[in-house]
């Protein structure tokens, strides 16, 4: 009887579709059990809830919980890389925001130092140029070494 009622609750358990046809083979089975084993009148009605509905109910509450679990996992995994988005995006903006205006800045000094006449400006357009390309490269090399300590899961 045990092996039987284990069968019909992983029967819920790994067929969600039919719990009503399981439930029903299930009643049908104890009736019919109960009848060729007790034949002098009518069975008990805890004897058939217990044998036929509770191993059903059990799969069935067992299958739910088993969904609701994968349900969350799937939820915390969407929500840490949405988390992980976030960081990189503002990463990005970041290096775009910093990197971005020393390029800009070199490329006037440069563009400066082209028209300038005589040597002095020229030096001095250059030396800006150097300290600026200096800047951004230390700013991209710190942004780097922050996705190194934190690396993508």
């Amino acid at each position: 009887m045990l092996v039987t009622m284990a069968l019909f609750c992983a029967a819920v358990y790994h067929r969600p579709r039919r719990p009503g046809l399981v439930l029903a083979v299930s009643s049908c089975w104890v009736l019919g059990t109960l009848a060729v084993l007790g034949g002098d009148g009518v069975p008990e009605p805890t004897s058939i809830v217990i044998m036929s509905i509770a191993p059903v109910a059990t799969g069935y509450a067992l299958r739910l919980h088993r969904d609701r679990a994968d349900q969350s996992l799937r939820l915390q995994r969407a929500e840490a890389e949405r988390v992980l988005a976030e960081e990189r995006t503002w990463l990005a903006r970041n290096v775009h925001d910093s990197v971005g205006h020393h390029l800009t800045a070199i490329r006037l000094q440069a563009a400066a130092a082209r028209r300038a006449p005589g040597d002095a400006p020229a030096k001095q357009a250059l030396q800006t140029i150097s300290d600026l390309s200096q800047s951004a490269l230390t700013e991209v090399r710190g942004l780097l070494r922050t996705l190194d300590e934190h690396p993508a899961a």
